[in-house]
């Protein structure tokens, strides 16, 4: 089959349904279905010149989109993933595991969500939360006992997306359906408020090939990448992996080692204004372990299996190379890193008060926490040096950063034809404040009794702090900090926390 690819990148916010309830808490998809992407084109239905090749002969097949960062395509995490429960470092691929192996574990628990790609990086996808009232036309407030919320996929977030079209589709219908899908700029819900803005570029006609491991004997390992909708003997839907191929019967399917989760739900038909039938789904990233194939068997497979396979159902990968290791205790699975989705399409320019004192809020409580951490650092490296010091002396100490701070002018002290002159320093500014405070606590070291604890000695009848004592550590630390009074305030607040009341 032909494979035009696409890239998709949200411009706003995306609500994506898992259903069609329109009350409460709203569950949602981690993925793009095929069925957006069919809806698209199907926006201009009667311009084909064969409408019902494209949407309905299963000759276009319109396939789920999967996240991707730094042009790298994530996978869906296999439900074969496990992981020991208070342990999620190493990962174990269940049916790789022998019976024997999986006794050494106290206890198992499945991955169920997240995504991974060829370079074991793992990215979990990112929700906003909005709560939203029915609204009442008539009486113009909101309806009563009508709450409900979305939750939307972040702004940034971008996607690859491939559709499939058959020998027998012609050149013209190709091209109109890439053009609308190009020309598409809505997606999801609630598309005329403020959500689903998009943009589609086409990025080709070449598939990437992904790897693939030699399985055990007589073993083949089914990833589902899309949903898989399995139809029985009779047309009735199942979850019965064995009619994952026709003529497989009980003995070519694993179902120990098979993992698997299943769904359902029933999509609205918008031209139609009503509900398709209710599809019973098995579960993007269930693995399915088949034995005894044949050659015809395996290359059926990879044709697509199931039904609704227009709308991206059906689409599988056999033996990727992410079901091979975690075979063993001593041979887990480890990913590399979590990378981490775009949320943001450009930097928003600040123009009204508002907007401006919140940034100002944030700047603020960014810098208080910046300087916490300094004081948490001054503190693990030279609290032994501040034992000796009293609560009462870091109070007295709180009380000359609050004086600095709240006054326009602080006493200092002048040499005057070899006197010492008490004199009021000017002190209105924060620079002015921050440049005294280190001058207004070293005078209170030396002054008194209190200058021995504060490791003072005499030298020509004056107090002066002894180099690398505490109190040469502490005025030197005030001085060389960015914001010294706020360092000062939140150290002698903390100190005596930790170093406790002097004996």
């Amino acid at each position: 089959m032909r494979e035009l690819r696409f890239e998709i990148t949200f411009k706003s916010p995306v609500i994506l349904q898992a259903s069609s309830n329109t009350q409460g808490k709203m569950s949602s998809l981690d993925f793009i279905p095929g069925s957006a992407f069919l809806g698209m084109v199907a926006s201009r239905y009667s311009d084909f010149s064969d409408p019902f090749k494209i949407f309905h002969s299963g000759a276009v097949k319109f396939c789920d989109a999967s996240p991707i960062k730094d042009g790298k395509e994530f996978f869906k995490i296999p439900l074969s993933y496990f992981h020991e429960k208070l342990d999620g470092s190493k990962i174990y691929n269940h049916h790789l595991l022998s019976r024997e192996e999986s006794e050494k574990f106290t206890q198992l628990k499945q991955m169920r969500s997240g995504y991974i790609n060829d370079e074991k990086e793992k990215l979990s996808l990112k929700y906003e939360y909005s709560q939203k009232s029915a609204y009442d036309k008539d009486k113009r407030r909101s309806k009563d006992s009508q709450m409900y919320g979305y939750e939307a996929f972040r702004a940034g977030l971008k996607w690859r997306f491939s559709v499939k079209f058959d020998a027998s589709v012609s050149e013209d219908d190709i091209v109109l359906a890439k053009e609308t899908l190009v020309c598409s700029t809505r997606l999801g819900k609630s598309k005329s408020a403020e959500y689903g803005a998009v943009e589609i570029k086409f990025i080709g006609e070449n598939t990437d090939k992904i790897q693939t491991f030699t399985p055990p004997e007589k073993y083949t390992f089914v990833y589902a990448k899309s949903r898989l909708a399995l139809i029985d003997e009779n047309g009735n839907p199942s979850y019965d992996v064995k009619y994952i191929l026709p003529n497989l019967d009980a003995n070519n399917v694993d179902y120990e080692k098979t993992q698997i989760r299943i769904s359902n739900f029933t999509p609205y038909n918008g031209a139609r204004a009503t509900k398709d039938y209710e599809r019973a789904c098995i579960n993007k990233g269930s693995v399915i372990a088949l034995k005894n194939l044949s050659a015809e068997q395996i290359s059926a497979l990879k044709n697509g299996v199931g039904a609704y396979l227009s709308e991206g159902f059906g689409e599988v990968l056999i033996n990727p190379w992410f079901l091979d290791g975690g075979d063993a205790e001593n041979n887990p699975i480890e990913f590399q890193k979590e990378a981490q989705t775009e949320r943001s399409i450009g930097k928003i320019p600040i123009q009204s008060d508002l907007a401006k004192f919140l940034k100002q809020k944030q700047t603020t409580k960014d810098q208080a926490l910046e300087i916490a951490e300094r004081v948490a650092d001054f503190i693990k490296s030279h609290k032994d040096k501040f034992s000796k010091i009293s609560k009462s002396q870091w109070g007295a100490m709180r009380s000359i950063c609050r004086e600095v701070a709240v006054s326009d002018k602080v006493i200092g002290e002048k040499d005057v034809n070899g006197e010492m002159q008490i004199e009021e320093i000017k002190n209105e500014s924060v620079a002015e404040k921050n440049e005294n405070i280190a001058a207004q606590i070293s005078k209170f070291m030396l002054n008194g009794v209190r200058s021995a604890n504060w490791d003072c000695e005499k030298r020509n009848d004056e107090n002066v702090l002894v180099k690398g004592g505490c109190g040469d550590t502490l005025v030197k630390a005030v001085e060389g900090d960015p914001c010294p009074l706020k360092f000062d305030l939140l150290l002698s607040m903390q100190m005596p926390k930790i170093t406790g009341e002097k004996q």
